[in-house]
């Protein structure tokens, strides 16, 4: 009797772990499968560097759209697969697949008699998906080859060289588009969309300087460490690509930024270098950064703060001065219909000051997925992104006709730029290579010009130079960190390099980046 109560209390815990662990696979399985099934339909183009940067970083301010999206593909529906799972085991309901040959097979729900063999089959999956979409293998291996000596060879320190302005300072404008490509023009014109989705900023940049890698429209070639917002962003600033080793940070860099938040708060952030902040802040300009979202956003606000001065304009900026209703929330903060509307207000004011000033303001309209498609956007193609393309060209182009008219123009450089290449699936058909993709640039009313803006390779770090130079600024140096301006006859790092060996150099560890860049001094 003892001998078979002993059998039937061991069968009981035999049964109570193969529930535990079938429940549990179940639902790794399902988040696994569900996880890439959200990453393929957001950010089918994701890399690692913008994966690990999101990961360590702030999300505050993020789209509730983007974050509802991935809890209830790789959250809710895995629990509830795995909750219908326990559930059948408990009833004992069997889906049975027979073949021909007699044999049965269980289909669900899934009784783990196996864990082993499905642990290994999950770190299989896991492990060849991660290296098939991120390249971790070759991440790792270029992280742990000698550090390279990119910076020590070709970084020019902005702080040592000498600027010359012209006697009357020119303002700056700079319209920063969310992931706004001139690829998205049609194959007429050099693009590769089946459509002309932004046909005024296509004529904006034929009828201005507009940079190009080939002989028709063309742009920015992306390149590591400017595949998102706060990389492209450092990028334009500083002459140099964002590369985040933690390493490079001493401990009292961080801390948890709330309670009910995993993410970690950066204190400081890029504060090394000098950029294109500090040197129109050290020359006496008005500095203003307007945005939709937050500014705790990937440390974007500790970025600018970190460089000098700039009056940061952020969503709770712009509710707090009662310019947009307390608890008005759309897409990543508030629409880019307003933000325009607040840029030409901001821009009025401060042209009436006794100092020059550099504006720039952040849209966020086009930001995957899908974009947000606001009560005067067209509604003329299928996909939702061309029709929010085509949205965002207008009112581009609007904002540009109103600045023409007003005093302030004839002594003011507009530049128009999109950050970085659109990371969602919906563009672009799937044959289309991220490659061959390139963002966009023009360069409105510049002091320079140049004839040869045709077949140049150039990325965003080599926009610091030429924005400097567009606004009538000399100086006595070959080009500004690592980027080198397109209006000189010197070679980019790119076309020196090609973009393979550029990208491996930039990926490796650099001593330098990490003493002088990412720290202050």
């Amino acid at each position: 009797m003892f001998i078979r109560e002993k059998i039937i209390f061991a069968n009981k815990q035999e049964k109570k772990k193969q529930f535990f662990l079938s429940s549990l696979f179940v639902f790794l399985y399902a988040f696994l499968i569900m996880l890439i099934i959200w990453l393929l339909g957001i950010f089918p183009h994701a890399q690692i560097d913008q994966l690990i940067f999101t990961a360590v970083t702030p999300i505050d301010g993020t789209s509730s759209e983007v974050l509802l999206s991935f809890y209830l593909k790789a959250i809710v529906i895995p629990l509830v697969i795995s909750l219908v799972n326990i559930i059948f085991i408990l009833k004992e309901v069997k889906f049975i697949l027979k073949t021909k040959k007699g044999k049965s097979y269980r289909i669900f729900p899934i009784l783990i008699r196996r864990p082993r063999l499905y642990l290994w089959i999950y770190l299989g999956i896991f492990l060849g998906y991660g290296q098939y979409k991120f390249g971790y293998i070759q991440y790792a291996y270029y992280k742990l080859s000698p550090p390279t000596d990119l910076y020590e060879k070709n970084y020019i320190d902005p702080a040592k060289v000498e600027f010359s302005f012209p006697q009357k300072k020119r303002n700056l404008i700079i319209l920063y588009l969310e992931s706004m490509e001139i690829s998205a023009v049609s194959k007429e014109f050099g693009g590769l969309s089946r459509y002309d989705l932004i046909p005024e900023l296509r004529q904006i940049a034929e009828q201005n300087l507009s940079f190009s890698h080939s002989e028709n429209l063309g742009g920015v070639t992306q390149v590591t460490g400017t595949s998102h917002s706060i990389a492209s962003l450092t990028s334009l600033n500083l002459g140099v690509p964002l590369i985040l080793n933690l390493h490079s940070f001493d401990s009292s860099s961080f801390k948890i930024s709330s309670l009910n938040t995993t993410s970690i708060k950066i204190d400081n952030f890029m504060e090394g270098g000098y950029g294109l902040g500090d040197l129109l802040n050290d020359n006496g300009y008005n500095l203003v950064f307007s945005m939709a979202a937050d500014k705790g956003f990937g440390c974007l606000g500790n970025f600018l703060t970190g460089h000098k001065n700039f009056k940061i304009q952020d969503y709770s900026y712009f509710v707090e001065a009662g310019r947009i209703p307390k608890g008005y929330n759309v897409w990543w903060g508030f629409e880019d219909e307003k933000l325009y509307q607040f840029a030409r207000e901001d821009i009025v004011a401060l042209s009436k000051e006794d100092k020059p000033f550099a504006y720039i303001f952040f849209t966020a309209d086009t930001h995957s997925p899908g974009g947000y498609a606001d009560e005067k956007c067209p509604n003329i193609y299928f996909e939702k992104i061309h029709n929010v393309y085509a949205g965002a060209s207008k009112k581009a182009h609007d904002f540009v006709e109103w600045a023409k008219t007003q005093s302030f123009y004839e002594n003011t450089t507009i530049i128009i730029l999109g950050d970085h290449l659109y990371m969602g699936g919906d563009l672009y058909p799937p044959i289309v290579k991220l490659q061959d993709r390139h963002a966009y640039n023009a360069f409105i009313n510049s002091a320079k010009t140049t004839d040869k803006n045709k077949n140049r390779l150039f990325t965003t770090f080599d926009l610091f130079p030429t924005v400097v130079e567009s606004l009538g600024i000399e100086f006595n140096a070959n080009g500004l960190g690592l980027g080198r301006s397109l209006f000189s006859g010197e070679k980019t790092l790119l076309e020196e390099k090609g973009l393979k060996k550029l990208n491996a150099e930039i990926e490796k560890r650099s001593i330098f980046y990490e003493e002088q860049l990412m720290k202050k001094h």
